[in-house]
């Protein structure tokens, strides 16, 4: 009996229980579709949110404020980074201002937003910005003057205008043709300029040169990648022609150089030193030439030793060659005795010597000998070694001193 009765109170218990727990899960319920409504009605009457950006220009250029009304509470991915690609310059700006606008709590100063902007920015974009985060630039803190710059840069539309001009100006000058064609690829990708314009715009830049030779092909192709191909072609042909040419000019110089100094020293042989095989005179010698009034230095009337022109003449003038073979004819001759001991020829033999040297053919007994003689113009006589003499058997005769004139 006991038993049971605990159990009638055990359910009475469970049962007010139950009540309890769904009046609590009425009123949750109610909660949350109070909440709901207020959400609800929070979407349908969304607040303005000031445009912090600049992606819109006016025709003169100024930015311009643009308002727009835009849920807070939208999720947003976030912004591509952009490496410096202008075509895609206005949609990475698009992607930054609207995360600004729909959280203008966590971007509350124009520093944070031009933070935000940088933080994407890779390859030659983020090099763009490192001069500005070290040298602490005034733009940082100015999000309009940033976006300003950061179009002037990156945009097309501002590339474009400037590619323009650099084309129109663009001159190939003194550099190779393979440096102006890349920088005329270039620019030509950043404008939008016909075909046919492009052709005449590459030939304008050419240097004259290459413009000579396009003007005696006609026709000339109209087309610009065929005109490229055509003044490459000429170009590689023009450079081999002028490096075989500069080969055999350097040739021919050498070559002429070489011959003008055989020349020279053929025709201009340097002056002789004085004195080289002279002996000195006499006292009697000297005292004849004074009795008959004769230089002491050539031996001849009408002039001193001091200022003697044979003198001067050997140490400036050039010695000319008068001719490569010459016949001896001496008084010596004559004598019997010269006829087994003859000079029968004389050649000039122009040398590298300070010296004028002449190759002599001596007949002894019917015997040739060859050798070489210097020639002195300053000499008082001829003389010739008495060793060699000896050695080719040579007659000696006495001779009397040169009688003088």
């Amino acid at each position: 009996m006991a038993t049971l009765d605990k159990l009638v109170k055990a359910i009475i218990q469970l049962q007010s229980e139950v009540v309890s727990s769904k009046d609590l899960t009425n009123s949750l319920a109610e909660r949350v579709s109070q909440l709901q409504n207020k959400v609800e009605k929070k979407e349908q009457s969304p607040t303005g949110v000031s445009w912090p950006g600049t992606s819109s220009q006016t025709s003169g250029g100024n930015p311009t404020n643009i308002s727009l009304n835009v849920p807070s509470a939208i999720p947003l991915a976030p912004p591509e980074r952009f490496s410096g690609d202008p075509l895609k310059a206005q949609s990475f700006l698009v992607q930054v201002e609207l995360h600004l606008t729909c959280r203008p709590h966590t971007f509350p100063d124009a520093q944070s937003k031009v933070a935000f902007l940088l933080s994407y920015l890779s390859g030659d974009a983020a090099t763009w910005a490192i001069p500005l985060v070290r040298k602490n630039s005034p733009l940082l803190y100015n999000w309009k003057k940033c976006v300003r710059e950061f179009e002037r840069v990156f945009d097309r539309r501002t590339v474009t205008q400037s590619a323009d001009r650099e084309l129109l100006d663009l001159r190939q000058g003194n550099q190779d043709l393979v440096s102006y064609l890349a920088n005329f690829n270039w620019l030509v990708a950043e404008t939008s300029w016909p075909e046919e314009k492009q052709a005449a715009l590459f030939y304008r830049g050419l240097k004259e040169e290459l413009k000579d030779i396009l003007a005696q092909i006609d026709p000339q192709p109209a087309n610009c990648q065929d005109l490229i191909n055509l003044v490459l072609r000429l170009d590689h042909r023009l450079n081999k022609r002028k490096g075989t040419r500069k080969k055999t000019e350097k040739h021919s110089r050498h070559a002429h150089d070489h011959k003008d100094s055989r020349t020279q020293r053929e025709r201009t042989p340097e002056p002789m030193e004085i004195g080289t095989i002279r002996r000195p005179l006499t006292k009697d010698e000297k005292n004849l030439r004074r009795k008959n009034g004769q230089c002491l230095y050539c031996g001849r009337k009408g002039n001193f030793a001091k200022d003697c022109p044979i003198k001067t003449k050997s140490k400036r003038g050039p010695v000319q060659k008068v001719a490569t073979n010459a016949s001896v004819e001496s008084e010596n001759l004559k004598h019997p005795s010269c006829r087994e001991g003859l000079l029968v020829g004389v050649t000039v033999d122009p040398s590298q010597s300070k010296h004028l040297k002449l190759g002599i053919r001596v007949q002894v007994k019917k015997k040739t000998y060859f050798k070489k003689a210097l020639v002195d113009s300053g000499a008082t006589g001829n003389f010739v070694d008495a060793q060699l003499v000896r050695a080719w058997g040579i007659p000696c005769i006495e001779k009397k001193t040169p009688e003088t004139t």
